[in-house]
């Protein structure tokens, strides 16, 4: 059956659907019929841009106020009126030669690649809908099957089986709604349907792209006294409910607040005097769907990185760089000295070793990671990642510490070689050949220290994810002096 969980605003117009049912999955796969294609409002094939970058670089270097899709917003302790225009006053008064605008830093579309593609079995009639599988979203299954199938909350019932890895695919529920419409097909018999893994990377759900550029004046002693960050890419919190205006004012915001591309930008807590977000959003006709960590996936990646350009204008050390502007930040400090004690960051490195530092709080936590890498046959080795996390109180530490080293392995996979390209209407990547894994011989050794300070309870499978790919860019640097503003880095050689 072909895949059919595409936004509200780019469903696409099914040409054909065929389905087939066998007692044997193969035997289905090998006579499956599955054509479709994505056209716009006029019935013309759409044909996306390559590369994608391209509507974003526009955004990132139009003004603002001539962007009707741009909206700005302000942190909670400015007042409106003085929001940007000390930001922009700062910014032109400055000595520019403390500060710098970077080049447009971007990341790619990235797509799961759960351990098991997703799944499903369905028993369903008009009078009952039995389900068997392994979700995120069960509220999601209902409201799928709901309105397209009309299917009341009474009359469904889920048997959730083990999930075989998410990180946000299986918050959706197309593959419920195939389930369901083919067991319908053959008399309400049990069906089972099952994405091939080329399915799921081809046609399934992505990790959205977006661009960002960042300026920043420096102080004689080399503290950031204000900073404008350019974000371009989707606005994807619409898609699940997220009312962007309605969002703004409950933060304080100015305006047109998403989580989905602002959290880990709009809710930083590095102390800066003048500091103002812009975003310019730009919509793509592709499917879009949480990936593991959200938005702070890249908007880590983006400011950390900045921070260590920031750094290096600055002529001082990355870590007390960072500790400079962490006033009053207790948890964003408790972790930092213990990575820093964990990798013996103030002592000189061993030779042929760089390091690279980041720091980012996600879903209630604090994470801080060292990434130790060198350079093997004109390769970055990354040989040690040190990582340490204030969670709140870890009721089982066991499980915080494999968490992170998951986490770890994870964003190390995405960071060094992961990227979904399109062309021509369609993924060029389809299973793991193209879509590489980090291999077992690769896998750095991973320490993980627990910080417990008495604060609430935070999140442990997210947050190990946003500080790898910024502190294995800034080690790279470290290492070759090469600043890397964009990912995957085997796009650099």
């Amino acid at each position: 059956m072909a895949p059919c969980g595409w936004p509200r605003s780019t469903r696409p117009t099914w040409s054909r659907w065929t389905r087939t049912a066998s007692p044997a999955w193969w035997r289905s796969f090998a006579c499956r019929v599955a054509r479709w294609s994505l056209r716009r409002p006029g019935g013309r094939p759409s044909r996306p841009p390559t590369p994608w970058t391209s509507p974003s670089r526009r955004r990132l270097r139009t003004a603002s106020p001539r962007l009707k899709s741009t909206r700005s917003f302000a942190r909670r302790w400015t007042v409106r009126t003085s929001r940007s225009r000390p930001c922009a006053v700062t910014l032109r008064r400055h000595d520019r030669r403390k500060g710098g605008s970077s080049r447009p830093n971007s990341v790619p579309l990235l797509t799961h690649v759960s351990m098991e593609p997703i799944c499903c079995t369905a028993e369903s009639t008009p009078e009952r809908t039995e389900l068997w599988i392994g979700t995120q979203g069960h509220d999601v299954l209902r409201m799928t099957l709901e309105r397209a199938l009309q299917v009341p909350a009474d009359r469904l019932f889920i048997n959730t089986t083990y999930l075989g890895g998410g990180f946000g695919r299986k918050t959706h529920g197309e593959i419920a709604l195939q389930a369901a419409l083919a067991s319908r097909a053959v008399n309400g018999r049990p069906v089972k349907v099952l994405w091939a893994r080329e399915d799921d990377v081809q046609q399934g759900q992505y990790r959205q792209t977006m661009m960002c550029r960042f300026r920043a004046t420096l102080d004689d002693a080399g503290s950031i006294t204000a900073m404008r960050i350019r974000l371009a890419g989707p606005q994807m919190g619409r898609d699940y409910g997220f009312d962007p205006e309605q969002l703004a004012r409950v933060t304080g915001n100015l305006a047109n607040f998403d989580p989905f591309s602002l959290g880990g930008l709009s809710d930083m807590h590095y102390v800066i005097p003048n500091f103002v977000v812009e975003h310019a959003v730009v919509d793509l006709p592709i499917p879009l769907c949480p990936w593991r960590s959200i938005s702070h996936s890249f908007t880590g990646f983006f400011f950390e990185s900045f921070m260590d350009e920031c750094t290096t204008a600055a002529g001082r050390d990355p870590l007390e760089f960072r500790r400079g502007h962490l006033a009053g930040q207790a948890r964003m400090l408790a972790v930092l000295d213990r990575v820093a004690e964990m990798s013996r960051w103030r002592e000189a490195a061993p030779d042929g070793t760089a390091r690279g530092l980041a720091v980012v709080e996600s879903y209630g936590s604090y994470v801080a990671q060292v990434v130790e890498a060198r350079r093997v046959g004109g390769r970055l080795k990354v040989d040690r990642v040190h990582a340490a996390i204030d969670c709140g109180r870890a009721i089982n530490p066991g499980q915080v510490e494999t968490q992170i080293q998951g986490a770890v392995i994870d964003a190390l996979s995405a960071a060094l070689r992961q990227k979904i390209t399109i062309r021509d209407g369609r993924a060029e990547q389809s299973n793991f050949y193209d879509y590489p894994l980090l291999r077992i011989e690769e896998a750095p050794s991973v320490a993980v220290s627990i910080v417990e300070t008495g604060s609430p309870l935070g999140g442990v499978g997210e947050p190990g994810v946003p500080p790898l790919a910024p502190a294995l860019a800034n080690a790279l640097f470290a290492a070759t002096r090469q600043r890397v503003r964009s990912l995957p880095l085997s796009d650099h050689g």
